[in-house]
């Protein structure tokens, strides 16, 4: 085995591991082990990314903004982007409804149902 073909079972491994403890996280890895493969290495600035998603640090300050391992939707920065895109006088209050009504648990949903539900909200928007 070369040294390119351990290196890419490495990243792969790191992709899997990743891959069972957050899909969003493994994204990315598998993002940069594409990129990996099609430019025939890893740059300091993709080995650097890759070392930052697979150690993300959890809670309001980590690295990520995400309050634990199982949280899919990073709801502080999503707070600031609806903020930023909402007019000033729109209450905090409906604010943090259409942030409850985007991120409620739809996992005993039919798929295309749920995924027709957060696309009409975040297409059309929400009305408290």
């Amino acid at each position: 085995m070369s040294a390119e073909e351990f290196a890419g079972d490495a990243f792969r491994r790191l992709v899997d591991r990743a891959w069972n403890r957050n899909r969003e996280r493994a994204a990315t890895l598998a993002a940069i082990v594409e990129e990996w493969q099609r430019s025939g290495g890893v740059n300091p600035e993709t080995r650097d990314q890759a070392r930052a998603v697979a150690h993300t640090v959890v809670g309001s300050a980590g690295t990520l903004g995400r309050d634990s391992q199982h949280d899919v939707v990073l709801t502080h920065r999503l707070r600031f982007a609806m903020r930023k895109l909402n007019d000033a006088e729109v209450p905090d209050s409906s604010i943090n409804e259409a942030i409850e009504v985007l991120t409620k648990d739809r996992s005993v949903m039919d798929r295309v149902r749920a995924n027709r539900e957060v696309h009409t909200l975040l297409r059309d928007g929400y009305r408290a």
